[in-house]
């Protein structure tokens, strides 16, 4: 059983908009196409940390996975 006190509320489709110009402006090594599975293996996630904070990750220990 879930714990409803830790999940989320929804996001409205302004706020998702929102999130996904934001990620559009950060560039990417590959187009985001289904955003939940784009960030599924983690690689794209390493890559925005890296645009902002590139002393703190090594991009090269993320690779992509071929499968969901």
């Amino acid at each position: 059983m879930k714990n409803k006190e830790m999940d989320a509320p929804p996001l409205s489709e302004e706020e998702l908009n929102e999130i996904y110009n934001w990620v559009d402006t950060v560039p990417l090594s590959r187009p985001k196409k289904h955003i939940g599975r784009d960030f599924a293996d983690g690689v794209l996630i390493a890559e925005i940390i890296y645009h902002y904070l590139p002393s703190i990750i090594d991009i090269h220990n993320y690779s992509m996975a071929h499968s969901v």
